[in-house]
């Protein structure tokens, strides 16, 4: 790991005793901004390094699909509210990635991350053949390689981690 304010590198024990690396939450804390990253991100931003074992069996990681009813998308701009359809036309939702633009920071955030941030209102729906969905309100996401990367790198790198930290403990 690296820490961004000193570009100093830890260890795994030593990122997790000073808050830089949260296993349990799998993120990475940027001690520059004091916001969390996904271990994919600290990856590609070069501030976690990892060497994987070649040797290691491929582990299939489990694949878990929601699908959610946007109520409304929060312009951070404006402060205010506005529906599905007014957030495309704004360019705060970009259809062809899923995702969602913060028109202050100028930032891209992946929808669920946006979700979570509260940045989009939406709830999980249970049964999604039961809805009736306007094709214009229709999001589909096929990024095959941005599942990739959410998904797969943080896996290998979560276990990259825990194996360095199995061989520090056992020094």
């Amino acid at each position: 790991m690296v820490d961004a304010l000193t570009e100093k590198q830890l260890s795994v024990d030593e990122a997790i005793k000073t808050g830089i690396l949260n296993q349990a939450r799998g993120v990475y804390r940027n001690t520059r901004d004091n916001q969390d990253m996904t271990l994919a991100d600290a990856l590609d931003s070069g501030l976690l390094i990892v060497e994987f074992d070649k040797d290691a069996p491929e582990v299939a990681p489990e694949v878990v699909t929601r699908t959610y009813a946007i109520h409304a998308v929060v312009d951070q701009r404006s402060k205010t509210k506005v529906s599905f359809s007014e957030a495309v036309r704004k360019g705060l939702i970009d259809k062809s990635t899923g995702a969602y633009h913060h028109s202050v920071s100028n930032e891209d955030i992946y929808v669920t991350d946006a979700i979570k941030r509260g940045f989009i209102k939406a709830t999980v729906v249970k049964d999604p053949s039961s809805m009736d969905i306007d094709p214009e309100n229709k999001l589909v996401v096929d990024k095959v390689e941005t599942i990739r990367k959410k998904l797969l790198t943080p896996i290998k790198a979560m276990a990259a981690l825990k194996k360095a930290g199995a061989s520090t403990n056992g020094k």
